[in-house]
C-alpha cells in the first residue's frame, strides 16, 4: 500500500511503484529517480515542482470510479454556467449512485450537445472514456479507449477546474482540487 511522507496510505490506489504509472501521466522524466517510490511519495515530490504534472499523475492512479468522484466534487466547487452544465452535473451524480452504460452514454450525448470546452463537458467525455465500449451502443463488436486515455480527460477536466475562480487564482485551487484527489486516495471505501 502506497503512503505519504506522513503516514497517511493511499488506500484507494492499487499501484504500488510510481513508474507504473508515471509514462500514461506524462510525468517520467519529472520522477526520474523515483520510479520504484510508492505513488503517494512521488506525488508529494511532484506535487511541490510541478503541481499539474501531479494532477496528471493522480488522475492516472485513481480508480475509474474514485476519479470521477474527484472530478465531479471539482466541477461542483463554482456555480453551473447554465441548465445544460448542470444537466451534465446531474448525470453524473446518478451515474456515481449507480454506474449503467446508459447513464454514461447519455452524459457522453449531454457533453457533445454542449460542445467540449468546459469542464462539465470534459467530465463526460472521462466518463464516457471510464469503461465500457465507445461504439455505437448497438454495434456488438466493441472498442475500447487506449490506455491512459481516461486519465487523460480526468487531467484535463480537473486543470480547467482549476480555473474556475480566475487565472489569478488559477495556484491556489489547483492547490485546493489537488488536495481534494488526495483525500479520495487515503479514504479507505467510498461507500
Amino acid at each position: 500500500m502506497a503512503t505519504k511522507p506522513d503516514g497517511a496510505p493511499w488506500r484507494r490506489v492499487k499501484w504500488t511503484r510510481a513508474g507504473q504509472v508515471a509514462g500514461l501521466a506524462g510525468v517520467g522524466d519529472a520522477l526520474a529517480g523515483m520510479t520504484d517510490a510508492p505513488p503517494a511519495i512521488a506525488f508529494a515530490a511532484l506535487r511541490q515542482r510541478d503541481p499539474e504534472g501531479a494532477v496528471r499523475f493522480m488522475a492516472q492512479c485513481l480508480p475509474r470510479f474514485d476519479a470521477m468522484l474527484w472530478l465531479h466534487r471539482a466541477i461542483l466547487r463554482s456555480p453551473a454556467a447554465s441548465p445544460r452544465h448542470a444537466g451534465i452535473r446531474a448525470g453524473i451524480a446518478d451515474w456515481l449512485a449507480d454506474p449503467s452504460d446508459k447513464r454514461r452514454r447519455m452524459v457522453f450525448d449531454l457533453a457533445q450537445e454542449l460542445g467540449i470546452d468546459n469542464a462539465e463537458s470534459t467530465a463526460g467525455l472521462a466518463l464516457f472514456l471510464s469503461g465500457g465500449s465507445m461504439s455505437p451502443a448497438e454495434v456488438e463488436q466493441g472498442v475500447v479507449p487506449p490506455a491512459g486515455t481516461f486519465g487523460q480527460a480526468v487531467a484535463s477536466t480537473i486543470l480547467i477546474a482549476g480555473l474556475a475562480q480566475g487565472p489569478q487564482n488559477y495556484a491556489a485551487e489547483l492547490a485546493s482540487l489537488l488536495d481534494l484527489g488526495l483525500e479520495i486516495a487515503e479514504t479507505e471505501t467510498m461507500h
